[in-house]
């Protein structure tokens, strides 16, 4: 156990960067919770099942918030201990902690519970932020929403069986779940585990506000001291089309409305996989029109019906958290590259009608300015610290990265959607390469994509203007953790003309 004022600034750095967006763990419970666990340990050695149960979860999440303020670079500005060293330790420390308190592979066996359910969310997240993305993220994530199906959070409960408050609970971890499952579906590619059809849990428990506590020995001095920095570290952001200096505050009270509208993002994003990317074999191109016709209305709904607070708009005007702007703007983004991803390529139809042809170019334009707009959001200058401190930092790398695909597919297809734009596209890319080597030196998965791109970008520059693409920098720095292996298993994904 970590002392005291550590524990609370970890512990708020993890509801800080993960709960606007996703709902593990109940805020009140684990601080209450937590606070009996250090109020009856003098030793700061668990020694219950009850209080290692709390622990294993505490040191996940904590895991997680350690991540994040390294990322952010605030490690600096966590209060030393009594002998003047650095008292928050590397994930990596609290991680094998919570694995040695139980959150390991023996979960997978045991009869599922609530508070095990929890730590398994809380872990799989934080696979999915370290980059263990296709296997160990996609595993967990996988076990954990079996776990909760025993459980039944995917169902709608008869009145009388829960109380309101743990009905709410349920809804919130379960969604929670859900929004990092199609998430990782939309990283991997694959198949999401659960199927809409079998969800009856309502959406709109999400909606209701979370309860407050009030906590005898939490002082949030610490905390409010690492949030100043932060802050600071967010005013110092330049260029892009968000107004920097008008911005909220970064940190305050988590949004509903938020949540909510992400979720019913997500919940679109898994109607465009099944619908678009699953669809029968024998589907005609007309058929892929209509299906894209009808997704596309579907996502001007939700846009008609979103909270005008939460608009890219009006980011700056209200006290709401920049963040949710921010991660509601990016998400659109993505999910329009995704749904007009098809129409990226050369289409061969034979006696093709004039408004097909219409209908296929608008939506690959559509496609490539959803890239352009996401690299609008970003700051001009390339600071990791900076835009990990606002932007969704547990998937930023794969934002960053599926915008560069797109823009580079667009200049190897001679840019014939984007003829009058292709200097505004090739722009857009180098914003995206020049934040892939921003973020290249913190990660291994970043300084790969890094890798991967930088021979691809520099092939197809070749036949429009360099001096556009010239200021890409030759070399990234490498994160610590990156061998000979890594080199050798990015290599082969480059085809050898490349290499």
């Amino acid at each position: 156990m970590p002392p005291w004022h550590v524990a609370q600034v970890l512990t708020e750095a993890y509801f800080h960067s993960v709960h606007q967006c996703f709902r593990f763990v109940d805020r009140a419970d684990f601080l209450r919770d937590l606070q009996s666990v250090y109020d009856n340990t003098v030793t700061r050695i668990a020694s219950g099942l009850s209080q290692r149960r709390t622990l294993a979860v505490a040191n996940m999440m904590w895991a997680v918030g350690a991540r994040w303020i390294d990322l952010v670079g605030l490690k600096d500005r966590i209060i030393p201990d009594h002998h003047g060293a650095m008292a928050v330790e590397g994930h990596l420390v609290y991680y094998a902690r919570a694995r040695s308190l139980g959150l390991d592979h023996r979960m997978q066996l045991e009869h599922p519970s609530f508070e095990m359910l929890q730590g398994m969310a809380v872990l799989g997240f934080y696979l999915l932020s370290n980059g263990s993305v296709h296997r160990r993220a996609w595993n967990m994530v996988a076990q954990t929403i079996r776990h909760a199906m025993a459980l039944g959070l995917h169902l709608e409960v008869f009145p009388g069986v829960f109380t309101a408050r743990d009905l709410r609970r349920r809804a919130r971890v379960w969604w929670s779940l859900y929004r990092m499952e199609v998430l990782l579906s939309e990283i991997t590619g694959r198949p999401k585990c659960v199927n809409d059809n079998d969800i009856t849990t309502p959406t709109g428990l999400i909606t209701e506000k979370e309860e407050d506590t009030e906590m005898s020995r939490y002082n949030l001095q610490a905390w409010d001291d690492v949030l100043d920095g932060l802050n600071r570290t967010v005013e110092n952001s330049a260029g892009g089309i968000i107004p920097w200096s008008k911005l909220a505050r970064v940190g305050t009270d988590t949004c509903e409305i938020h949540f909510a509208a992400t979720l019913q993002l997500s919940i679109l994003s898994t109607k465009v996989a099944s619908n678009l990317y699953l669809s029968p074999s024998d589907s005609t191109w007309a058929d892929v029109q209509k299906t894209v016709r009808d997704l596309v209305s579907d996502l001007r709904q939700w846009q008609e019906s979103l909270h005008p607070d939460l608009r890219i708009e009006t980011i700056g005007e209200s006290n709401l958290d920049p963040r949710a702007n921010l991660d509601v703007a990016l998400g659109l983004c993505s999910l329009q590259m995704i749904l007009y991803r098809p129409f990226l390529c050369e289409i061969r139809i034979e006696d093709e009608s004039a408004e097909s042809i219409r209908f296929n170019n608008a939506s690959a334009r559509a496609g490539v300015m959803a890239a352009i707009r996401m690299t609008e959001l970003l700051p001009d200058a390339p600071v990791a610290e900076q835009v990990l401190s606002v932007f969704p930092w547990w998937s930023l790398l794969h934002l960053i990265s599926q915008t560069t695909a797109v823009l580079t597919l667009e200049l190897c297809l001679n840019c014939q959607h984007m003829q009058d734009e292709t200097a505004e596209v090739m722009m857009a890319l180098r914003k995206a390469m020049n934040y892939l080597w921003a973020l290249a030196p913190k990660s291994k998965s970043a300084y790969r994509a890094w890798y991967i791109y930088r021979p691809l970008v520099e092939k197809v520059s070749q036949k429009y203007n360099p001096g556009v693409l010239a200021y890409i920098p030759q070399d990234a720095a490498k994160p610590e953790q990156w061998n000979v292996m890594d080199k050798m298993m990015s290599r082969n994904e480059v085809s050898p003309a490349d290499s």
